[in-house]
């Protein structure tokens, strides 16, 4: 019977996906600059050949950095440095691609700058997610709400809001709105998901143990 101690090994799990074999599909608005070309092409071919995908993660992964996109959106990102650096992560690069991805397959939804000079941020703009609904609103249908309108957040709000680790749900432009795709985030900065997961097998080991 599973007991969990602490919610590292499902944090893991959920930050760095797993090492397989995946079909790449684009966006109907991606574009890669002419000097992410060799970066962007290496990357697609470690997905398509089911490589490790952790060195191009950010390196706060090393620590279990939580990750608020991943964790409200279900969205990933990865730099597309060429060289393998000493600590097995590639070279940071100012432009990050932004995906969603699931067992067979990952979607690219587009290059994004997150340094601090970027007009928007990636975590805080909502067009992402309007990308990925536009693209293939079927992988995240089941996270619709109906019947419930939400109030438009402007990048900074959403800023805000990241810092305190709060949630809200996203409309997109035909007025669907969306909760959580990617869990939630705990007031603590744990994803809401793993937490419940890590509750109900700790209940499911003790039950085990009275029974026994």
């Amino acid at each position: 019977m599973l007991q969990i101690d602490n919610i590292k090994e499902l944090k893991q799990n959920r930050l760095i996906p797993k090492a397989k074999k995946r079909k790449v599909y684009l966006s109907d608005s991606f574009q890669c600059s002419p000097n992410l070309v060799d970066g962007w092409e290496t990357f697609k071919q470690v997905v398509e050949k089911g490589g490790d995908l952790k060195p191009y993660l950010s390196r706060g992964v090393k620590n279990l950095k939580s990750d608020y996109m991943l964790y409200s959106w279900g969205i990933y990102h990865f730099h597309l440095g060429l060289k393998i650096e000493k600590d097995g992560f590639t070279e940071r690069t100012k432009y990050v691609l932004i995906a969603f991805i699931n067992e067979d397959s990952f979607y690219v939804i587009g290059i994004y700058n997150h340094q601090s000079d970027a007009k928007v941020l990636p975590w805080d703009n909502t067009e992402i997610v309007e990308i990925l609904h536009r693209n293939w609103s079927y992988l995240i249908s089941d996270f619709q709400i109906v019947g419930v309108l939400s109030a438009f957040l402007s990048p900074e709000a959403r800023k805000s809001l990241r810092k305190m680790n709060g949630n809200t749900t996203i409309s997109v432009s035909n007025g669907t709105v969306y909760s959580m795709v990617g869990g939630g985030i705990m007031p603590n900065g744990e994803n809401i998901l793993d937490v419940m997961r890590m509750d109900y097998e700790n209940r499911k080991a003790t039950l085990f143990k009275e029974q026994t």
